[in-house]
This record gives structure tokens, sequence and C-alpha cells, in this order.
């Protein structure tokens, strides 16, 4: 068990997780709230969705790693005043690729 002095440590915590990828919902006594995104997601090369298959053995089709856990999507103190996780597209539209299958419209 790890103790968090407030949401933005918890934050901090919870990008270092690797498995499984998860969305996390945060309070603290401050009144803060935060929501942050956890997991390993493989850095792919740009041409590279992951959604056909390529050949392995050509180098340029490799995985470049994993995305770092401060590239993960999070949110503290939004300006809305609440955070709400519903199934949502968890990620920025300008950050890494987090997903292999297009977004159905309700998730945007």
């Amino acid at each position: 068990i790890v103790d968090c002095a407030n949401v933005e440590q918890a934050m901090a915590l919870v990008r270092g997780c690797a498995q499984p990828p998860l969305a996390w919902v945060f309070a603290d006594r401050e009144q803060h709230i935060g929501k942050q995104l956890s997991g390993r997601f493989p850095e792919r090369p740009p041409h590279a969705s992951g959604l056909t298959i390529l050949p392995a053995w050509e180098e340029r089709n490799h995985w470049r790693g994993f995305v770092s856990g401060d590239d993960l999507p999070g949110e503290y103190d939004p300006a809305i005043g609440f955070i709400v996780s519903a199934n949502e597209a968890l990620f920025r539209r300008s950050g890494p690729t987090l997903t292999t299958l297009p977004d159905r419209p309700y998730r945007r």
C-alpha cells in the first residue's frame, strides 16, 4: 500500500504503472481532483498503425520502445470543476497513438 499526500503525488505514482492500462480518478482533502492514464503502450514507427501485419524481421517496423508515462494523458483540477470517466477515449489528439482501432463517434 502506498500513501500519497495529494492528487499530484498519486498521478505521478500511477504514471509509472506498467500493466494493465487503467484510468485512475483521484480526489484529496484539499478538494483537488485528477484523472491519469497508466499502462504500457508501444511506441510504433510513424508508418505503423497497429492495424496491419508488418514484417517483423525488418528493423524499420520494430517498436521504438514504450510511450513514457509523462506522455500519457491526465488532467488536474479541470476548469469544468469535475471529472467523468465513462469509457471515453483517453488520449490527446496530438499525443502518441495509444489505441490500434479507429475511435467510434461516441468516444470523441
